[in-house]
């Protein structure tokens, strides 16, 4: 796409000249002309390396200029770039405060003038490339946040494997509770630890999509039981109309808790270790899954949907 837009149309020399031009009027000393150089070429200084600033500004202009179209299928974009900043000057601070400003003044206003003329010509490749520069920025930004979540999750990962091997039921069960706590953290979903409420032993609680969550979390050596869901279950009913509840089962469901919650109005969502693997293995995105789900409760009213329907 980039190369297209390149051979579609490339700079001509009339602009390289008038660029030489305006960058050789628009300062009047030395150091300035360098120092805007420099912060405008600062990604990539070897086009600046060797050039002789303490020398003629035109000769030095005219020497990056002349780098700048020997290579233009790689610097095209840093080329209008300059050519555009250079092209939007409207004020010459340094070439007011010379003896003879109004005269430097005018001088640089015209070789702007004469530069303007050719940049209208290369605004639309200008705007081409200023689109694939941000779109480039984006994905970026997208990779690198799904780097940094993807190195949450291999650490999550790692301590739940190491959790099957806990001889200490209660205290996996408690590490257990904090490793959901820091799941649901890394994906926005405002978690609450357990809690007590009248007697009620809450595991936890989040908030997804506006809706409410009550959490229980269970790792038995044994699927989830239909008492040991219903007992939830009253928990949650017992709250707000519209919170639901959230039921990890590491060892999953055992078929008289999944018909029993089936097409009955259930607020309750099942999620067994099959679907927390496959999160914690950055198959799915938590949220995602927790979407799909939900929204299968409220099309068909079973509470189960294995990860493995959504991943194909």
């Amino acid at each position: 796409m980039t190369g297209g837009t390149q051979s579609a149309k490339r700079i001509a020399p009339g602009a390289y000249d008038a660029l030489v031009d305006a960058l050789a009027v628009v300062f009047w000393n030395k150091q300035p002309f360098e120092r805007f150089l420099r912060l405008a070429l600062q990604d990539h200084p070897e086009l600046l390396a060797g050039l002789a600033f303490g020398g003629l500004k035109r000769q030095v202009a005219s020497d990056l200029v002349m780098r700048l179209g020997q290579n233009e299928v790689r610097y095209q974009e840093v080329t209008l770039s300059l050519m555009l900043q250079v092209s939007t000057m409207e004020d010459f601070p340094n070439l007011r405060a010379q003896a003879d400003g109004p005269g430097l003044i005018d001088a640089a206003r015209e070789a702007v003038a004469a530069l303007q003329k050719w940049t209208k010509q290369y605004g639309e490749v200008a705007q081409a490339h200023e689109k694939l520069r941000a779109e480039r920025e984006a994905e970026e930004s997208r990779n690198s946040q799904r780097r940094a979540v993807s190195n949450v999750l291999e650490g999550l990962r790692t301590r739940f494997f190491a959790m099957h091997t806990t001889a200490d039921a209660q205290q996996r069960g408690r590490d257990f509770e904090t490793l959901l706590n820091e799941l649901f953290f890394l994906f926005d979903m405002n978690p609450r630890k357990s809690f007590v409420l009248r007697d009620e032993q809450i595991d936890g609680a989040f908030t997804f999509n506006t809706d409410d969550y009550l959490l229980e979390a269970k790792w038995e050596k044994g699927p989830a039981s239909n008492e040991a869901v219903s007992a939830f279950e009253g928990k949650v009913r017992r709250k707000g109309k519209n919170t639901l509840g959230l039921v990890i089962a590491v060892s999953g469901f055992s078929q008289p808790a999944i018909r029993s919650h089936s097409n009955c109005g259930t607020a309750l969502i099942f999620l067994d270790g099959i679907d927390l693997v496959a999160v914690l293995q950055d198959q799915i995105p938590f949220t995602t899954l927790l979407e799909a789900k939900r929204r299968h409760l409220s099309e068909t009213g079973e509470p189960y949907r294995p990860v493995r329907d959504l991943l194909g």
